[in-house]
């Protein structure tokens, strides 16, 4: 039989453990920092051990050993766990990645889009002028013909009462 003992009061009953047999005996003086890093260390298969810390518990080497079995299996089956926790981490980061590229290139789409239409835009601007351009041509085209036919028709009007005035000056003379 092997005596765990947990205490966190005095080492005398540690010592007293084994002292009149033949035991395997474990004393382990409990504290706080202890009680974190064993947590920490190997979770939650040590919870029977940590309730039993302020008691002296005795137990025999096949059920220490069934314990030792059972936080070997619980660190097997942690560990797989973590691996299988780890591959899909693996995975996720590595489609992350995928999305953040797939961003990246629609962004640069996008961005090309934008030139692609800013130049479209001038260009229909220049195109618009052009059409504008063209349109007012028949227009000015049209006003100048005006012009030299007003002029045109002045000039016979001025010729014309000119050319009487001198017929009657001349008549007259």
């Amino acid at each position: 039989m092997c005596t765990v003992v947990f205490r966190t009061d005095s080492a005398d009953s540690c010592d007293d453990a084994g002292k009149n047999s033949t035991e395997l005996c474990v004393c382990v003086r409990y504290t706080d920092a202890l009680e974190k890093d064993i947590e920490s260390r190997y979770g939650d298969w040590l919870e029977l051990a940590l309730e039993t810390r302020r008691k002296e518990t005795k137990m025999t080497l096949d059920e220490v050993a069934v314990i030792a079995i059972e936080a070997r299996d619980r660190a097997k089956s942690n560990t797989h766990r973590l691996d299988e926790i780890q591959s899909e981490r693996s995975e996720l980061t590595h489609n992350m990645n995928r999305m953040a590229t797939a961003v990246e290139v629609l962004a640069n789409e996008q961005r090309h889009q934008t030139e692609v239409q800013q130049n479209t835009s001038q260009k229909i601007e220049k195109i618009e002028k052009k059409v504008e351009s063209i349109e007012l041509a028949p227009a000015v085209e049209a006003k100048d013909i005006k012009k030299e036919f007003l002029k045109s028709v002045i000039g016979v009007l001025v010729g014309a009462v000119l050319g009487a005035i001198l017929a009657l000056i001349i008549k007259g003379v």
